[in-house]
């Protein structure tokens, strides 16, 4: 991937600064899929909480605020968030794939899509008041929209997606129960990790839906933790420093950065795996497509090609986060449209 080398060594920096507790010391040569590696690790390790069941594997981002409550409705009310996480673990939300509106995709009955903000996003809505619409459009006019990317205070997002699951998937997957109180495993994620300038994109599967790329016609890219298709030594010291051995069951597909290298990613368990064949599916290209106009309206979104896209003007950036694109509510309805187009 022709990364540059500042923005790897800023990325680098971070992952050893500022992810919740990361003891690990970072160099300029880190790759994309280091950091990736890192950085899971770093925000998955064990914690302790009140409100954690049986079921319930204690991954730290789990007590991390869910989109669906840092962007309430109505906007009036303040979303109910007093500080950086939940500080207990809570039954996990299930809402229909993202993806779905964008590409018009059958949402599989049994999946669960849930949406977790590091305490440095949240705290980014919460400071500029946005979870109101007319206050992102009138920042996004003015190109301030930025969400924080400095040693300490980084913004790391996740985009989990769980199955139904069964008593035996302890130790091998991720697990939870959902707020129908029915046990889930967690199959696929993307993750977004704000460098500078520029975001970082992760996508991983479980190993054992991993054939699932392959018959989608793409491929693995993982020089850090996959070695013919097993976790490597250094992976696998990596996770068990953390003591987060379960993530060793889960295989990073890719990282992208910018448009070039690689055109493509994507994951069949999260995008439509016919538009990851037909090569029209890439994280840079669609998060692109993060915008908002005078209006509250995201810019429209065709089946992505890879590259740079062209935006109409009249659409301001969001800094690539399509949360935020998405789930914002207006005020004053006579001036603002919550019409996402």
């Amino acid at each position: 991937m022709r990364t540059s080398v500042a923005l790897l060594a800023t990325l680098a920096a971070v992952v050893a600064l500022a992810i919740v507790g990361c003891r690990t010391s970072a160099s300029v040569t880190q790759t994309p899929e280091e950091i990736a590696w890192r950085t899971l690790a770093a925000v998955s390790k064990p914690t302790v909480s009140t409100g954690a069941g049986q079921a319930d594997t204690l991954v730290s981002w789990r007590l991390w605020w869910t989109s669906l409550q840092v962007y309430p409705y109505p906007p009036t009310y303040k979303p109910p968030v007093d500080g950086n996480t939940n500080g207990a673990f809570r039954p996990i939300p299930c809402q229909l794939q993202s993806e779905n509106a964008v590409t018009g995709a059958a949402q599989p009955a049994d999946y669960c899509e849930v949406i977790w903000l590091n305490g440095a996003s949240v705290g980014y809505v919460l400071t500029n008041k946005f979870w109101i619409r007319e206050n992102v459009i009138a920042a996004a006019k003015q190109s301030t929209v930025s969400f924080p990317d400095t040693p300490g205070n980084m913004a790391v997002e996740m985009k989990t997606e769980w199955q139904e699951g069964t008593g035996g998937d302890a130790g091998t997957y991720v697990t939870a129960i959902d707020t129908n109180q029915s046990q889930r495993r967690l199959v696929a994620f993307h993750m977004m990790i704000r460098g500078f300038p520029k975001w970082l994109w992760a996508t991983f599967i479980h190993e054992d839906s991993a054939s699932l790329v392959t018959q989608a016609g793409a491929t693995f890219e993982d020089h850090f933790g996959s070695h013919n298709g097993k976790p490597t030594r250094r992976l696998l010291d990596l996770l068990a420093g953390e003591q987060m051995d379960v993530l060793s069951h889960y295989r990073l597909i890719g990282t992208q950065t910018d448009f070039d290298s690689p055109k493509l990613l994507g994951n069949p368990l999260i995008e439509p795996a016919d538009m990851i064949k037909k090569g029209k599916i890439s994280c840079v290209t669609c998060h692109t497509f993060a915008t908002i106009d005078d209006y509250g309206r995201i810019s429209p979104q065709p089946h992505v090609e890879p590259g740079i896209p062209h935006i109409d003007p009249s659409f301001y950036s969001l800094n690539f986060n399509f949360t935020l694109a998405e789930r914002v509510k207006c005020i004053n309805l006579g001036v603002c449209s919550n019409q996402l187009q």
